[in-house]
């Protein structure tokens, strides 16, 4: 553009301003300049107009401003289609911005959505963390309460341990003391003779009722005397029961299942390690048998038999 633009001023220096005032109408002939249309050449005084010039040089400056109009128009369509392209480009380059902006914002947008419910998040986590804190301090005091609980109780249980071991000493000395007073007892005891009708046996003195009553009203008349009646703990301490008792005799002894059915138990309260029940005894028969008798027998040691209380019949007593 630079380069025409001095074209054009370097051929405005060649040609005189008398030129550019030439009629549009005026045309070259033979015979010099005439009028467009005519044949009629220029009158000398017209002609002086354009004396500096020949005709030659006309004919050149008109095709060299021909050249000028066309590469100005080329130039101008040229820089039509260059001003068109960026244009283009940077609409284009403006759309991709436009898209790559709302692209970021929305990028943006998401991206502090999420720190705002990471913050959140972070502050739930911050509040747990003091609750734990305040629950963990909280532990940690009962834990220190506890121990301390601990410690006292584990004291006071060395303590008692050392009282217990001092009372166990006290207890096996009381025992032993105790044994050897009730050995002395027991040889006293089976030094001295029953009392008249009574039979000894072991430490202990038996006598069988002449009279006949029902299980409880014997066991009343046995502590009338300071007695109950017999508890038999061995065979042989059974087979001197049966000693006692006259051929097919029947006799009350101090065994019951009263409290519990099934459960035959003594009048001591002890239970009952030694059985021996006659065949098929005990059968609580009618479902009302709860006390139990000895069955004198000719050979063996005799046996044992459920009967109901209320019935009538001889009883032994033990002292």
């Amino acid at each position: 553009m630079l380069t025409s633009f001095y074209f054009l001023r370097s051929k405005e220096t060649i040609i005189r301003m008398d030129l550019m005032e030439m009629d549009e109408d005026t045309s070259l002939t033979k015979d010099g300049l005439a009028i467009e249309g005519t044949d009629m050449p220029l009158q000398p005084a017209e002609r002086k107009r354009i004396l500096p010039f020949d005709l030659v040089d006309f004919r050149r400056i008109k095709l060299s401003y021909r050249c000028a109009t066309v590469c100005l128009g080329l130039l101008c369509a040229v820089l039509l289609v260059g001003t068109t392209g960026q244009l283009i480009y940077h609409a284009s380059r403006r759309t991709s911005d436009n898209t790559q902006r709302n692209r970021l914002q929305s990028s943006h947008d998401a991206l502090t959505a999420e720190r705002k419910q990471l913050e959140a998040t972070l502050s739930h986590l911050t509040k747990e963390k003091d609750q734990l804190q305040q629950t963990c301090n909280t532990l940690n005091m009962t834990k220190n309460d506890l121990q301390t609980i601990y410690n006292s109780l584990e004291n006071y249980k060395n303590k008692l341990h050392s009282e217990y071991i001092d009372l166990a000493r006290g207890c096996l000395e009381i025992a032993k003391e105790y044994k050897n007073k009730m050995v002395k007892t027991a040889v006293q005891i089976r030094s001295m003779p029953c009392q008249t009708g009574w039979r000894k046996f072991g430490d202990s003195c038996y006598i069988v009722s002449t009279e006949k009553t029902n299980w409880t009203s014997s066991r009343e008349a046995c502590f009338a005397v300071g007695a109950d009646l017999v508890v038999i703990n061995s065979r042989r301490e059974q087979a001197f029961v049966n000693r006692l008792l006259e051929s097919g005799q029947n006799a009350w002894i101090g065994l019951t299942d009263r409290l519990k059915e099934g459960t035959w138990m003594w009048v001591d309260g002890t239970p009952v390690t030694t059985t021996i029940w006659g065949d098929d005894q005990p059968n609580s028969y009618n479902g009302n048998q709860d006390c139990g008798e000895s069955v004198q027998r000719s050979s063996g040691v005799g046996d044992w038999n459920d009967d109901a209380c209320s019935a009538d019949q001889s009883f032994i007593c033990e002292q």
